[in-house]
């Protein structure tokens, strides 16, 4: 058979237009009415591969076609050399990463660089200079895993106290400890600043067209989000309250919380609390530690308060859920109750929709234990020496 220019046209841009098997069997027909000889002169004519003409040879006379596996071909990624890398980056970053403080991104900053992770990985997790990537693969690791190493003022605290650099420290000890510890389960909790109910204006976009007003005088009612999280389980538990989140209601939601959730964890038998160092919570406020004492002893549970630093809330995980819950109802007119519930049931973090409780109990403030009482109530308690105000643990007693 004579190889034309019109032949060799029409046989090129037809290979052209077809992928894998069906190339392939194309190639292996055209050399077949070649002749003998056939595979040398396609690949002179052509410029086709014999190796490729050989497997469609082999596809025409078999009848089975072979599968094409592109996407195993080339550089495999770093984490199927190291099945654990994503795993040690996340505990050296997490504990010192923090949301946005204005929730206007979902992104996490983090006081860390890609060259810092790298010395970590190489001092704490075993791996060698050798084998560990590059500082730029960790870089895009990093990002990946949706942290921003950044030098700039957004992911710098206001302000800084004597005491910050050991708190985190020791923050960093007490979650690598609850992680490799199945008896301990580590909990964050913290408050929203408070919503108000009506036609306003809470800015961001949407996608369907909203009137609002661009003030917020006379609300008709007003709702303050309380937040429990689970970090190591994807677990969120939000509770809206119209009356003041005191230390009694947010005891109350922790114990509503354990009562959901204690079947589910029968070998737990401490709870790492992380906690912004405030007003209603601080290991110094007596209604607080009276009820977190009552607390213990009902359910026979060991809690570890461990406190962030001033200035320094946004690395409290819970955090991370008020960042996406401001993001998804933005935009939205918060006009009832009911739209609050139900913008905060819908929202998804990592896949799981929060549980959410509208607490009617009214709290009053004020509440508190005389110094003597208190006395006798720090007895119980157990406090980091160097770090008292920061690190306390409460242990069950027996009736």
């Amino acid at each position: 058979m004579q190889i034309t220019d019109e032949f060799k046209t029409m046989c090129l841009e037809t290979a052209k237009q077809l992928q894998g098997s069906e190339r392939r069997l194309f190639m292996a027909r055209i050399v077949k009415s070649l002749g003998k000889g056939g595979q040398r002169r396609a690949a002179q004519a052509f410029g086709w591969s014999r190796d490729t003409i050989r497997l469609g040879m082999h596809e025409l006379t078999s009848g089975f076609r072979c599968q094409d596996n592109l996407s195993g071909r080339g550089r495999k990624r770093a984490e199927e050399h190291f099945p654990h890398l994503l795993t040690d980056i996340r505990d050296i970053v997490d504990g010192q990463s923090q949301t946005d403080p204005t929730f206007a991104t979902t992104r996490l900053f983090t006081r860390v660089s890609a060259a810092a992770v790298r010395r970590q990985l190489l001092t704490t997790k075993g791996y060698t200079d050798a084998d560990l990537p590059t500082e730029e693969t960790l870089r895009v690791k990093l990002n990946t895993l949706g942290y921003y190493p950044r030098r700039v003022q957004k992911s710098r605290p206001q302000k800084k106290i004597p005491e910050t650099d050991a708190i985190f420290d020791e923050l960093s000890h007490v979650h690598a400890e609850a992680a490799q510890d199945e008896t301990v389960l580590r909990v964050s909790m913290d408050a929203k600043a408070t919503v108000v109910i009506g036609p306003f204006s809470r800015g961001g976009t949407s996608r369907v067209e909203v009137h609002a007003l661009d003030h917020d005088f006379c609300p008709e009612d007003k709702l303050t989000p309380f937040g429990i999280s689970f970090p190591d389980h994807n677990e969120n538990y939000l509770f809206f309250t119209s009356s003041v989140v005191t230390s009694d209601c947010m005891v109350d939601c922790l114990c509503d919380v354990w009562l959901r959730v204690h079947e589910r964890f029968p070998h737990v038998t401490t709870l790492l609390i992380n906690q912004d160092n405030g007003p209603e919570n601080h290991s110094r406020r007596t209604q607080f530690m009276h009820r977190m004492a009552a607390f213990a002893d009902t359910h026979h549970l060991t809690i570890h308060l461990a406190y962030y630093p001033p200035y320094h809330s946004k690395y409290n995980p819970i955090e991370r859920v008020w960042g996406v819950l401001e993001n998804y109802w933005n935009g939205s007119v918060l006009d009832s109750v009911d739209m609050v519930l139900n913008l905060a049931s819908k929202m998804t973090w990592n896949g799981q929709h929060p549980v959410v409780t509208l607490v009617k109990k009214t709290y009053q403030t004020g509440v508190k234990l005389t110094q003597k009482a208190m006395a006798v109530l720090e007895q119980r308690f157990q406090r980091l020496l160097h770090l008292p105000k920061w690190f306390v643990k409460i242990s069950p007693v027996s009736p």
